[in-house]
């Protein structure tokens, strides 16, 4: 057996490394191979192959062929510019009732991203030990928004596209509460629980939230705040937002 049949056993036998370093070769130089048939005369040396496209070039009678690639400039995007707002709502004397804000939306708006941070206290020590609640909800709404009668005043949203109304499987006879379906439009929905002993302590509690609802609000329409309290003691209750948006401008 002469020196290049025992060179193209050795190269076959590691053929799948080969493939592999010709495969990155490739791949790092822009290039592509084409196979043709072994010319006479390209016998392969003893000596160490300093190149990856040598060696594939002397053992197997591969020839580098350069590619042109021709590319378009794709067109240059401009994406909006995120914005940022802010603002906080407290009541300081939420008790068993509940109470609504709203912010009108001016422009037609993607929000990106929702940050919403909660929170209660006890202003004074309870007549008797018991429970307090503060439910937090966040609501979109594209028409004038309704609420429920007093005390508490929620928000009222129509039934969301796409599901049912609830269906409480209760064999148990659990006393439950439920919304009679999901709503539409709600970002949030967030309840703070806590048992207050006669002398107040350890009754405070927070909830912080990160949302990236990423979601077309049309202009005209509405973002709403509620919050309402149930419970032995009255609260002070507050609500901190920041979100990021874009405006959206149709042309």
């Amino acid at each position: 057996m002469n020196k290049v049949d025992e060179n193209r056993r050795r190269v076959l036998a590691g053929l799948g490394s080969a493939a592999a370093g010709l495969a990155l070769y490739s791949v790092t130089r822009g290039t592509a191979y084409a196979y043709t048939s072994q010319q006479p005369g390209n016998e392969v040396s003893d000596n160490i192959l300093t190149s990856i496209e040598d060696w594939f070039k002397r053992i197997f009678g591969f020839s580098q062929r350069t590619t042109t690639t021709t590319t378009t400039a794709a067109p240059m995007v401009t994406l909006p510019s995120v914005r940022s707002a802010g603002f906080g709502w407290e009541v300081v004397n939420l008790h068993n009732n509940g109470a609504d804000m709203v912010v009108g939306v001016t422009e037609d708006m993607i929000i990106h991203w929702f940050d919403m941070d909660v929170s209660y206290m006890l202003t004074s020590p309870p007549s008797s030990e018991g429970f307090v609640e503060v439910l937090y909800t966040v609501g979109v709404t594209s028409t004038t928004p309704q609420f429920t009668s007093p005390p508490q005043v929620y928000q009222s949203l129509p039934p969301a596209e796409g599901f049912t109304g609830v269906t409480i499987v209760n064999p148990n006879n659990l006393q439950t509460v439920a919304d009679a379906y999901p709503g539409q439009g709600f970002l949030t929905r967030l309840i703070l629980k806590s048992w207050v002993p006669k002398d107040g302590t350890a009754s405070q509690v927070q909830r912080h939230v990160t949302l990236y609802p990423n979601m077309l609000v049309k202009s005209g329409s509405y973002i709403v705040f509620h919050m309402d309290h149930a419970g032995v003691v009255s609260v002070d209750s507050e609500i901190q937002v920041t979100l990021g948006y874009s405006i959206v401008k149709s042309f």
